[in-house]
Parts: C-alpha cells; structure tokens; sequence
C-alpha cells in the first residue's frame, strides 16, 4: 500500500500552477503608506545663480599644479578655476573685445 502512495505522489506533475486547498491564502490586507520625505540625490546645490557645465581638457603637469592651487578655494577645483578665469576677464577684457571687433571687420 505504502508503495501505491509513493507511485502515485511521483506521477503527478511537478510544475502544475494549480493551488491545493491547504496553500491558498487570504488576501493580503491592503495599507496605504505615507511617502517619506522625498530626498533628492547627488549632491546638494550650494551655488547661486545661473551655472553652465563644460567639459575641458588640461595637460596633466598642469592639473597636478592646480591641485595645490585649489587648496587656497577650500580644495575645490571648480571654486579655483572660476577665480582664475574671473581674474583673467577682469584685467584682460577690454583687450579681448578690441581684438573682436579686429576680427570681426
């Protein structure tokens, strides 16, 4: 008799998808969740104003020194390469815009 039951376990099939009695289960109980506070990822923005990103490219002996210079703006690369850019435009701008205007007649 004991084998009749092992046989008989053994035919039947594996991979049905129909649910004996004893496996079906109530409902799960729906629950509404409040969200969160919604955090933005990355980092944070600290800056004021309107910023464009550009991609430039630098020699590496040069990168290297602007490691060190940027030490003076907090170690931060962007804060040093803008102060430079800014200093630049400040003493040379004048000359810029007469070479424009040579260029451009």
């Amino acid at each position: 008799m004991a084998l009749k039951n092992l046989t008989a376990n053994l035919k039947k099939d594996p991979h049905s998808t129909t649910a004996k009695p004893e496996e079906t289960a109530a409902p799960a109980a729906v629950q509404t969740v409040e969200p969160k506070s919604k955090k933005k990822t990355g980092r944070p923005k600290v800056k004021e104003g309107e910023y464009k990103t550009i991609n430039i490219s630098v020699p590496v002996d040069v990168l290297k020194l602007m490691e060190v210079a940027k030490l003076k703006y907090g170690n931060n690369l962007t804060a040093y390469v803008n102060a430079v850019i800014k200093a630049d435009l400040d003493a040379n701008y004048d000359k810029y815009q007469q070479l424009q205007e040579l260029m451009n007649s």
